[in-house]
């Protein structure tokens, strides 16, 4: 495992999301059916951010998306190899009572799988924990890596009564997923 810096951000700082690659070639995408999730093939390509465009797949479309969360008191968190960032977290502590949100997790493409994820989602547990919060609450993008990822760090599919209705509505294809602290 590489040896990564993780750091709190300031709000400002948020603009070094333009930084992190998220490309990737996708082969395993899941859904949620009756309850349960569902692996399915698929061979898609997703590209990097748009760096103009205002779309949700844009820099400045994900800068929009963050910055009410940020305004709620949510950490940024940067992964560093050197002065190089490599990843970034947005974690807001308490969603609800109990309750902390992974709002946004990335890793650069060519940097997956060496454990830049793994420290960010440790200070990103700590960071809930420490505001009291017994759980994590994740909405992830329903792509083999990310949903695998989340798995192997103990979360499980949130249940009907777990499921946060306003991030439900706002990205019901993700797989809805909570995990203990």
């Amino acid at each position: 495992m590489e040896t990564i810096d993780v750091r709190l951000l300031t709000p400002g700082d948020i603009a070094l999301l333009r930084e992190i690659d998220r490309s990737e070639q996708l082969d395993v995408e899941y859904t949620v059916e009756s309850g349960r999730l569902v692996s399915a093939r698929t061979d898609m390509y997703v590209p990097p951010w748009d760096p103009s465009g205002s779309g949700g797949h844009s820099v400045s479309g994900l800068i929009a998306f963050c910055r009410p969360v940020l305004d709620r008191g949510a950490q940024l968190l940067g992964a560093f190899d050197k002065d190089t960032i490599v990843g970034m977290a947005l974690v807001e502590p308490s969603l609800r009572p109990g309750l902390g949100w992974l709002a946004l997790l990335h890793v650069s493409n060519g940097r997956r799988r060496g454990g830049v994820g793994q420290a960010l989602w440790s200070v990103a547990m700590s960071v809930a924990r420490n505001s009291g919060a017994s759980a994590m609450y994740v909405s992830a993008t329903p792509t083999g890596s990310a949903v695998q990822f989340y798995l192997k760090q103990g979360c499980q599919l949130a249940g009907p009564d777990e499921i946060v209705p306003e991030l439900f509505e706002s990205e019901p294809e993700d797989v809805h997923l909570v995990c203990g602290l």
